[in-house]
């Protein structure tokens, strides 16, 4: 792994991880390997980087080095190596993030033991930050967070629900409404994005065809069927992440859903939408619509 050349798959040089005062790199890489860059881990915590490389400069610390386990130590010996975006083929170097938080024990193990000199308090004390701030949260959502992973994570566990609870024949169509469509149903309904997969996935398939397509003229639902686009769900993850503009490929369809987000947004609460959507887009065939609850 350290010598293979990995492909950034999000994060940015503008978007690092910030903890307090403390600022990071990170990136996800390729496999889904969650990565600080290695000048930021000697920044972050405090290494004086005249010894050259941060496994150097973390090891030149003779009291820190018995407390660095076997196991960490080789994968510290083994940097990943990464096309830094944005920077015209320009090699970045790092280690998987999870990584950080085992430096951080050990450097507080010795300073638990009274081995730290003067000097060396200040990346027990950068440590102590750290190391507080990730066990609240985890490493992995951190990161996720400041490289714009989680959004791409949530969209993909959105997508998997619709395609198990979602009508088959108009899945297709489905899969490409835009994130602002989902963002706003999900405000309505209290629910949050980072909870996404604790929603129940039939309330949400039922929702969907509800507010969408049982609105619609029976002829255009018959034609969406008729039509329907290839199955999205061979697409690669970052084609489902960027797909933000309303252009599902149907003009009804298309109109329905620039009215329905409208509709959305100018509505306090799901009541609210509930009403106005029954005022506005009334079931072919029933003067008095009503959505069932779940």
């Amino acid at each position: 792994m350290g010598n293979k050349l990995l492909r950034v798959l999000y994060g940015s040089p503008d978007r690092p991880l910030k903890i307090g005062n403390l600022k990071i790199q990170c990136y996800v890489l390729e496999d889904e390997i969650r990565v600080f860059c290695e000048r930021g881990m000697q920044t972050v915590l405090a290494l004086d980087q005249r010894h050259g490389s941060f496994v150097k400069g973390l090891l030149a610390h003779k009291t820190i080095h018995p407390f660095i386990h076997k196991r960490l130590g080789e994968a510290l010996s083994r940097p990943l190596r990464f096309i830094l975006p944005e920077s015209r083929g320009k090699q970045g170097v790092g280690y998987e993030a999870s990584l950080l938080g085992e430096i951080c024990n050990a450097v507080l193990d010795a300073r638990e033991a009274g081995l730290l000199s003067k000097d060396q308090l200040l990346m027990a004390k950068r440590c102590e930050i750290l190391a507080r701030a990730l066990s609240k949260v985890g490493i992995i959502p951190l990161v996720d967070e400041a490289t714009g992973y989680q959004e791409m994570r949530d969209r993909l566990t959105l997508q998997e629900m619709l395609a198990k609870h979602a009508s088959k024949e108009l899945l297709p169509w489905t899969l490409r409404f835009p994130d602002d469509f989902y963002k706003e149903l999900f405000r309505l309904r209290n629910w949050q994005w980072k909870s996404i997969s604790l929603i129940r996935p039939s309330s949400l398939g039922k929702l969907m065809h509800d507010i969408v397509y049982e609105r619609l003229s029976p002829v255009v639902v018959e034609e969406l069927k008729r039509m329907a686009p290839g199955d999205e769900r061979g697409r690669t993850k970052k084609a489902y992440h960027h797909r933000a503009a309303i252009d599902v490929g149907h003009p009804a369809l298309n109109n329905h859903l620039y009215a329905i987000i409208a509709l959305m947004r100018a509505s306090v609460s799901w009541d609210v939408f509930r009403r106005g959507v029954q005022r506005a887009f009334p079931k072919p065939g029933d003067q008095h619509p009503d959505l069932e609850e779940e």
